[in-house]
């Protein structure tokens, strides 16, 4: 969906579960420069999945002298 730096932000289809309510899909904040993934969450509808990838965006966005 979006590469920022070291860091990716996937979307990826939701695995199966065995509970009553399925995600839609999940995404992914993965580091690069670390090899490993910094969060993921389920998304259960577009809206929650928008406001997740404006979440992961705001933590990818460099902070000037800060390492991430």
């Amino acid at each position: 969906m979006a590469w920022i730096g070291d860091y990716e932000i996937r979307m990826r289809a939701a695995a199966p579960t065995k509970a009553a309510e399925q995600p839609l899909f999940t995404i992914g904040m993965f580091d690069h420069d670390a090899q490993r993934f910094i969060d993921s969450r389920a998304c259960y509808s577009l809206s929650e999945g928008a406001a997740t990838f404006e979440a992961f965006l705001l933590m990818a966005e460099p902070v000037a002298g800060a390492p991430h």
